[in-house]
Parts: C-alpha cells; structure tokens; sequence
C-alpha cells in the first residue's frame, strides 16, 4: 500500500506559555496557531489553540492539543 499524507498541520507558538506549579503537578499551556490543508480543503488552525502538558507527581507527562480549523473545500 502506497503511504499517502491526507492531511498537513503546521502550528507556530502564539504568544508566551503559561507555566503553573501545584503541589501535585506541574502544568504549561502554549497557545499556537497555523494552518491545515489537504486534497479536499485548506485552511487555518485558528490562534486560540492550546497545547497542554501536564507533568504528575511520578514524573508522566500527559499531553493534550485542541485544535479549531476554518477550511473551506477546494473544488
């Protein structure tokens, strides 16, 4: 099976991160923003996304992107 990108995400830092300890945790928030495209449609990640890395207590780091796109279809 030929390998095929469908979808292309390019996301840029959008302003300082955020960074807040707890006696538990560790979290950073960093906003981005960018744009997204593929065969079917093109567009922009709009710049109110947020990458959120949480670091626990035993050192796991989880991580979490939310990402809003405006696209339109390409005829």
């Amino acid at each position: 099976m030929e390998r095929k990108v469908v979808l292309d995400i390019r996301i840029e830092a959008n302003g300082p991160a955020l960074h807040m300890k707890g006696e538990n945790a560790e979290i950073d928030m960093i906003p981005f923003k960018g744009t997204v495209s593929g065969e079917l449609f093109s567009g922009i990640v709009e710049p109110c996304g947020v990458d959120t890395q949480i670091v626990n207590a035993v050192a796991v780091r989880h991580m979490s992107a939310r990402y809003i796109t405006d696209s339109a279809n390409i005829s």
